[in-house]
Parts: C-alpha cells; structure tokens; sequence
C-alpha cells in the first residue's frame, strides 16, 4: 500500500535500510527474545536486535548520514516488565555516545520511565500505543488496564514533550495532556537515573517485575551468551503456545 516502514525486509540489508523522516533518520531493531523472526542475508525478517548488530549498523549510518539525527527504535524487552534490561540500556546510552539523537524502545505494553543521557532522550516503552485490543485469536487475546496508558515523543532542537494518553476499549485512544520532558513523572521519578551500569545492574535484578524462569540480559554478556539467553527464552515461549494450545493456559495478558 505504499506506506513507509522500517526495521523490517526482504533481507539483512533491507530490514537495516533506514527511514528518512525530514532530517531525521528512523532504523528499527527487533528482540529475537520476543518472537521478532530475525533477516538473514538470504532470508526475510526484522532487523535483529542483537548487540552487535545494532552497533554496526548505527556506526555504518552515521558515517554514511553525518549531519542526520538518528534515532534507532527498540522493539525489546519482556511484556509488562517496567524497567530496560541491563543490556538494552547500556547499548542504548552506547549509542548516545556514538552521536545518536536519541534512543525509544516499546513492546513492554506499559509506558517506561525516561532516562536523559548526555544531552539525548532514551525512552524505554511508549506503552499499547492503539493496539488492536481483543481482536485476535477468537478475541481472547486482551490486556490488563495498566497496559491502557500510553505516551508519545515530540522531538525537536529545542524542546522534548511527552504526550499522554489512554486507550479505552474497544477502539479509542483519548488525548490527557502534554508536558516538557523535564516536567515529565517518568523522567523525575525515574528510580535507576544516573544510575553507573554495574549499580543498575544489581537494581534490575533486586526490582525487576518478569523473573520467573527468565534470564536478564547484561552488558558483560558475550555473544555466545546473549544468543543461548535469547535461544533458551525462544524455547520457553514454545513451551508456553503449547500449553496453550492444549487449553492449560489462556491467552489473557497479566502484568503478575
């Protein structure tokens, strides 16, 4: 339909192609974790969000685009889970030092608390934003009202502004009010800011809210761990659609 998309292709170099939006330039990463199918060289799928990778990828852009704004996207972490894996915010503030503009990441289903990095915004969830809410899988596929706020990112040189809104069921989305960043709840009652990696790394493991049988992903992580961490939490979630499918579990998302 002609409609402009990222993070996503054909291939590798496909999926890794940004989106030029003005003088600001999207590129948009997938967590295999999550069930993102990654790209290969040969093979279609999203632009895998694998350490590496991004980093690669971002440093590739901003040689090739010196004077875009960059801004890489995130679609990471677990559903519901409040605070950014060790790892996801440790490469995100890498970014920021490699001359990123800024860093936002969703899939969690629940807005995130705002970190502000060397002069650079990283928002870790924008929340459900309009999510087709009970239309799939004969309609059971739901989501607890905490997943119903949502937010949304204003970016410009001179200001940042957090929009807010709410989702009401089946299928409106209604506009609660704006802000300045700064002003902003998720950026002044963010718990971990200023936080040095190896602080918030044992802050995320005391606090973190999704920790039954799941593996917390962290900066000191190699690439051979990060990939059986990612291939171990695959299998579980194979694990689960089978429990599903034999009517043990439902298909009802909750936040405990």
């Amino acid at each position: 339909h002609s409609i402009p998309f990222f993070g996503a292709g054909s291939c590798t170099s496909s999926a890794n192609a940004p989106l030029h939006i003005d003088n600001y330039l999207l590129v948009g990463f997938g967590w295999p974790a999550i069930g993102c199918h990654p790209s290969t060289s040969f093979s279609p799928g999203t632009n895998p969000l694998i350490k590496k990778h991004v980093l690669d990828s971002v440093r590739c852009l901003l040689d090739k685009y010196p004077t875009s704004k960059i801004i890489p996207i995130f679609h990471a972490n677990y559903e519901f889970e409040l605070y950014p894996q060790p790892l996801q915010r440790d490469l995100s503030m890498n970014l920021i030092d490699l001359g990123c503009f800024a860093v936002v990441g969703h899939h969690p289903h629940i807005p995130s608390h705002i970190e502000f990095y060397h002069g650079a915004p990283i928002v870790y969830s924008l929340g459900n934003f309009a999510f087709s809410y009970g239309k799939f899988f004969n309609n059971q596929l739901a989501f607890p009202s905490q997943s119903f706020n949502q937010i949304a990112l204003e970016l410009s040189t001179d200001n940042i502004l957090i929009h807010s809104l709410r989702f009401e069921p089946p299928n409106k989305v209604m506009y609660l009010h704006s802000e300045s960043l700064f002003s902003s709840p998720l950026y002044t009652d963010c718990p971990y800011k200023d936080m040095s990696s190896s602080e918030y790394s044992a802050f995320f493991s005391n606090h973190r809210l999704k920790s039954v049988f799941l593996p917390i992903f962290k900066s000191s992580d190699s690439r051979f761990l990060e990939y059986l961490k990612i291939l171990y939490v695959i299998l579980r979630h194979f694990l689960i659609t089978i429990l599903i499918f034999m009517r043990f579990r439902t298909l009802q998302r909750r936040a405990d």
